[in-house]
């Protein structure tokens, strides 16, 4: 297997001037932030790891990932060794923060089976021949020795000695500031496909949640009903925003038009404090521009909602000279009020990312995503050869 480090494509990157420079941003800056490690026995040598490192670091799209994409991800330890598959997600309701990755060992021969909160800083995600795992720096036998926990247990994570030591368990500091006893921690797997109401009116549902890495921040992706936002566009909720109501339904304050003034989401949306995320922001994943449907009131009109179709020639030219899209050879051509990406991908991350990439160019278009990938052509082939 091919090896690849950070380092190396560092200095492509400069050397050749390629790409973006919010995109070459993620890839070679933006790493996840790591607290200070401390002197326990579970801290690794960094060095060792990287000599030795038959991986390299994914490029994250600029609004995330699906939790439901992460999940089921191996999880290695020192030496490669696997320790599990990320199964879930904690989140700090009140600011958006992932604390904890769960980590599942579960049929795992010697890593002592069971779940494992893992304090989120700990993951350092890397590519293994072209599929995203995460990292954890310690041993095998550390590993099982970790504090184990079961869902039913979230209120156990807020309590400071089990943080302080979980965190050094991990080689990790312990954060300075303490955090309330009272802290809302929710698991995202029990978040997604809950309903939302806002009073008596049922106004949507959570069709999953979005996990930015480097910020380590996650934000709940909403299928609103058309009849309330106006449009058949999704839309991106921090936590904060999200309450429950006396039957424990999630609930909301906002809007229709806090909806419809809502401005597309991009790498500055989680760079944000938690204190001004606030409001929903546009997925453009479903496209920039929202369409009124029969029979609803007219959305509010917003720069977010109403932008201006650019000529296609721009996003052409905004897939050919990213670094990370440039090589798929994709066709972008226009027809009515969308752009139609045409081509060939390895699997659906890279097709996905190629989508999101032109919607940061697309102003009012609609992104219509006919791009193939090798499994789909495999499987076609297979069906035209039997």
């Amino acid at each position: 297997m091919k090896t690849l480090s950070l380092k190396t494509m560092a200095i492509a990157s400069l050397a050749l001037g390629l790409g973006s420079a919010v995109f070459a941003a993620n890839t070679t800056g933006n790493q996840p932030s790591n607290p200070q490690r401390s002197e326990g026995v579970t801290a690794q040598n960094p060095t060792a790891r990287t000599e030795t490192s038959t991986t390299s670091q994914p490029h994250e799209d600029p609004r995330g990932w699906h939790a439901s994409t992460l999940t089921g991800r191996d999880v290695v330890g020192v030496n490669d060794v696997k320790l599990g598959q990320l199964d879930d997600f904690i989140v700090d309701s009140d600011s958006g923060k992932i604390t904890y990755g769960v980590v599942s060992s579960a049929g795992m021969k010697g890593a002592g089976g069971g779940l494992r909160a893992v304090p989120f800083p700990a993951f350092v995600p890397e590519l293994a021949e072209g599929r995203l795992r995460m990292r954890l720096n310690i041993e095998e036998a550390a590993w099982t020795k970790a504090p184990q926990f079961e869902k039913d247990q979230l209120g156990k994570l807020s309590e400071d000695l089990f943080r302080e030591d979980t965190y050094r368990h991990f080689g990790l500091q312990p954060p300075i500031k303490t955090l309330p006893t009272n802290q809302r921690l929710m698991l995202v797997s029990e978040t997604v496909g809950q309903e939302v109401r806002r009073g008596e009116q049922s106004i949507g549902r959570i069709e999953n949640v979005i996990v930015h890495l480097d910020s380590h921040m996650a934000a709940a992706l909403l299928d609103p009903r058309d009849d309330f936002v106006g449009t058949d566009q999704k839309f991106i909720l921090p936590f904060r925003s999200l309450g429950q109501d006396e039957k424990d339904q999630l609930s909301i304050t906002l809007s229709p038009q806090d909806f419809t003034s809502a401005q597309v989401s991009t790498d500055a949306t989680w760079a944000m404090s938690t204190s001004s995320f606030r409001s929903p922001y546009l997925w453009p994943a479903y496209g920039t521009s929202a369409t009124p449907l029969a029979n609803t009131p007219p959305p509010v009109q917003s720069r977010g909602l109403a932008a201006s179709r650019p000529p296609v020639e721009e996003i052409r030219q905004a897939l050919a000279e990213d670094v990370h899209t440039r090589s798929y050879g994709i066709r972008v051509v226009a027809a009515n009020d969308r752009v139609i990406l045409l081509g060939n991908v390895q699997d659906e991350d890279d097709k996905r990312r190629v989508e999101s990439r032109a919607a940061l160019s697309a102003g009012g278009w609609k992104i219509d995503n006919q791009i193939r990938t090798a499994r789909s052509l495999g499987e076609q082939s297979g069906q035209l050869s039997q």
